[in-house]
């Protein structure tokens, strides 16, 4: 990949080679000089690290995304314009979202998304050229006008909203998609993630999601990708136990009857999760929490993700 030369960051004033004596520059010629300084410094400051590689048809989602209701488990058509909202989530993060509501179908282009950066291992702040059509296959979707629409208007969501992400170790304010270009002419495509993103992973506050898995949840079962995202953020080979308030607090932002919540929208969930593996022995209990076994992660072979193609679609 080409690297971008880093620019000196001090300004020479220019000498009159026919005097001998520096010139003061004019009050033009120096907002000339800081505004390109500050242009190069803005176009190094993109040039951010890479992702971590992640195992094989596996992607990886900030603990404190996953554990909020960011990727809100909603039906299709239901969205709400976000201005500042706060977002339910653990006490030890606040999410405040502007944008247009997203949905699990987003997170699955999201995780996508940087599925691809970590394994071609580009830098955040750089354009990655995708192929559509190759993209809508990894997320297990025909390629026909309807899902290029679809894919485009995720595309846009995910660019246009805005996060921030306060915790006691740091605040961070971002994209989740910093840039996507569709070139009609060229027919190229490409996208760019924010290196804050990069810096989120940084701090090994992530878990990994099964892609595998994940495309054969069903697309109705919203909750299910939901707790999938979840359920990952926790460590395996243990059971885990929650109240169900709380986990229609976080996944809903307490949108919805908690009574239908707890008794059809999790049971349907934890049942087709658990008949792929993700969970066994859950069990709701009249204390009012949910309990289940997340089974123990298989050894993956690092780098065995299929990469999707730079050609165009």
């Amino acid at each position: 990949m080409d690297q971008i030369a880093q620019s000196k960051q001090t300004i020479e004033i220019e000498e009159d080679n026919t005097s001998g004596i520096e010139s003061p520059p004019t009050l033009e010629t120096m907002l000339e000089r800081i505004e390109k300084r500050i242009n190069k410094n803005k176009k190094y400051d993109l040039e951010g690290e890479t992702l971590p590689l992640f195992p094989g048809n596996e992607s990886a989602m900030p603990n404190h995304l996953a554990r909020s209701s960011l990727f809100a488990p909603i039906r299709q058509g239901r969205r709400k314009l976000h201005q500042r909202t706060k977002l339910a989530t653990r006490s030890d993060c606040s999410i405040y979202y502007t944008g247009k509501q997203l949905d699990q179908a987003d997170a699955d282009v999201f995780l996508q998304s940087l599925a691809l950066f970590s394994t071609t291992q580009h830098k955040s702040g750089q354009p990655l050229y995708i192929s559509r059509s190759a993209f809508l296959k990894e997320l297990g979707r025909a390629t026909g006008n309807k899902n290029y629409i679809w894919l485009d208007e995720s595309f846009e969501r995910l660019t246009t909203s805005n996060i921030i992400v306060e915790t006691t170790r740091y605040k961070a304010v971002f994209h989740l998609i910093d840039a996507y270009v569709r070139d009609d002419r060229t027919k190229s495509y490409w996208l760019r993630i924010h290196p804050e993103i990069v810096k989120l992973f940084s701090f090994k506050e992530f878990s990994f999601i099964n892609l595998h898995t994940r495309k054969r949840i069903s697309n109705t079962n919203q909750l299910a990708k939901w707790l999938q995202s979840y359920i990952a953020t926790h460590e395996d080979g243990k059971v885990h136990t929650i109240s169900i308030e709380l986990l229609h607090k976080w996944a809903t932002n307490n949108e919805g009857r908690l009574r239908d919540f707890r008794d059809r929208a999790i049971p349907h969930a934890l049942q087709e999760l658990e008949s792929l593996g993700v969970v066994t022995s859950w069990k709701i209990r009249k204390d009012g929490k949910v309990t289940w076994f997340r089974p123990q992660r298989s050894l993956i072979n690092i780098g065995t993700a299929a990469r999707l193609r730079y050609s165009n679609a």
